[in-house]
């Protein structure tokens, strides 16, 4: 069936009606095994192995037109935050619709264009609107990591995320958006590892210079440079004595930008999880030389 193949394996009592099915004949197609119901008016064609995306795309159609994924099911959907098991979260535009006992639907007086996407076929809020659900969801460091995530995608507009802070004054959550959209992102993006992340946090932290991050040094990618001081830290990730041939990878690493006129340090995880003074200290003293 050409319009389930479209929508992930379901179609709707309303679309099966239009090809002149009667409600005899779904009925016994629902009996026979070649139609599914998932909600009231949504059916899978055959069995239901539906997988996460199919079971969002289920929700929104039994929620009628115009109906998105949102929350946390929105934020698996664009991949900057965990699918969660459970139920769907749905929003839709006014009051007048009832809900479903297995969907979790939430109302907005009025729905910006800009609000509205799709993404793998599914309806879903924006990846800004979806960001700024999370503000009053998530914890702040768990907040901006995912907001960190959206913004690397090509489908985030920093512009946009602006423009709905600014039409949602009052919501929950939209002073702690517009804080993390109204910052310089730079360094962030550009980071890829979680050490780097918390790295960048502990600088903001004590309020030093953010450097940039992930950047070619004497055709060497190092983690963090402040060209202006010369000054260059290195993150080693791992939590174990490195081996001795990684040891002397890094050693000569470390010569060669010396010897290019940079002053080098290195931190690992433990020295920013168990002394992030300590560390901020060395950094505002390399910065200091």
């Amino acid at each position: 069936m050409a319009i389930a193949d479209a929508q992930r394996g379901l179609v709707t009592l309303e679309q099966l009606l239009n090809l002149g099915m009667s409600h005899d004949a779904i009925e016994r197609r629902v009996m026979l095994g070649r139609l599914t119901r998932i909600h009231q008016g949504v059916f899978a064609v055959g069995t239901a192995k539906l997988d996460p995306r199919a079971k969002w795309k289920a929700a929104t159609l039994a929620c009628g037109d115009g109906a998105l994924l949102c929350w946390l099911p929105a934020a698996g959907l664009w991949r900057t935050w965990a699918a969660p098991a459970g139920m769907a979260h749905v929003v839709i535009a006014g009051n007048g619709r009832a809900g479903h006992a297995e969907i979790a639907m939430h109302r907005m007086r009025h729905m910006h264009p800009e609000d509205v996407a799709e993404h793998e076929g599914v309806p879903v809020t924006s990846l800004e609107l979806t960001s700024l659900h999370l503000a009053g969801l998530l914890t702040q460091r768990s907040f901006e990591r995912s907001t960190i995530k959206a913004a690397r995608r090509p489908e985030f507009s920093v512009e946009r995320a602006i423009a709905l802070a600014d039409r949602s004054n009052g919501r929950r959550g939209v002073k702690r958006f517009r804080q993390i959209i109204t910052r310089d992102l730079a360094a962030e993006l550009r980071s890829l590892s979680e050490l780097e992340l918390r790295f960048v946090e502990l600088l903001r932290h004590y309020d030093i210079a953010i450097p940039v991050i992930n950047h070619d040094v004497e055709s060497l990618m190092v983690d963090a440079v402040w060209h202006d001081a010369k000054a260059i830290v290195e993150l080693d990730g791992f939590e174990f004595h490195k081996l001795p041939r990684d040891l002397r990878v890094d050693n000569a690493r470390t010569r060669r930008l010396v010897l290019a006129g940079y002053r080098v340090i290195r931190f690992g995880w433990r020295d920013l999880a168990d002394d992030p003074g300590g560390t901020a200290a060395a950094v505002i003293s390399l910065l200091a030389l």
